[in-house]
């Protein structure tokens, strides 16, 4: 669609803002069988693959029974706030929230860098939203998950082997973590050896 329509405008590679799809239905802690965070994670791809694609969270901001939440004052801003960093350039402006920008697992640990994590926090104090699943597909929470330095670290027991890690990854997800900014932490996937 994108380019489709920088295609038939003829504007070049306009800015394009989209946003990443409210939490709906039940509130639930993982789902890998459901297609909203698929659909979230092409979202967040899309970012990467294309220039002058930019994307926010409405996450956090969504409604157990309506597809198209109520807040849209909150959605709005978190546009604005990209469209004025992204697009007009004014500095200072905190565009998104954290989004994963790399990882590096040791045994019993993974350590996770984000884009924005200025005052990186847990909004309601513990840490919720991250799963482990090991090859054998079962899952399990990390021991502790911290914050050193603006980057996140997982700690988790020596008898599990973990192959994947997995965080907000539900139609309606519960993850809590944000940037000093309160902008939500993308969900993503992750998967190694």
């Amino acid at each position: 669609m994108i380019e489709d329509w920088r295609l038939h405008w003829g504007q070049g590679n306009f800015p394009f803002i989209q946003m990443i799809l409210a939490g709906y239905r039940t509130p639930v802690s993982i789902s890998t069988s459901e297609v909203w965070p698929i659909l979230r994670d092409a979202q967040i791809r899309v970012c990467k693959d294309m220039p002058s694609v930019y994307a926010a969270s409405a996450i956090d901001i969504g409604d157990t029974d309506d597809i198209h939440p109520q807040n849209k004052r909150d959605a709005g801003m978190r546009m604005a706030r990209i469209a004025l960093a992204k697009v007009y350039h004014i500095d200072g402006i905190v565009a998104s929230g954290p989004r994963l920008q790399k990882y590096t697992t040791a045994p019993g640990c993974i350590r996770l860098d984000f884009e924005n994590p200025d005052g990186l926090a847990f909004r309601g104090g513990k840490a919720r939203g991250f799963f482990l699943k090991d090859k054998s597909g079962k899952f399990s929470s990390p021991d502790s998950v911290t914050i050193e330095n603006n980057t996140l670290v997982l700690k988790y027991s020596s008898n599990i082997s973990p192959k994947e890690l997995y965080y907000s990854w539900a139609d309606n997800p519960d993850g809590n973590l944000v940037n000093g900014a309160g902008l939500p932490t993308d969900p993503f996937h992750i998967q190694w050896n």
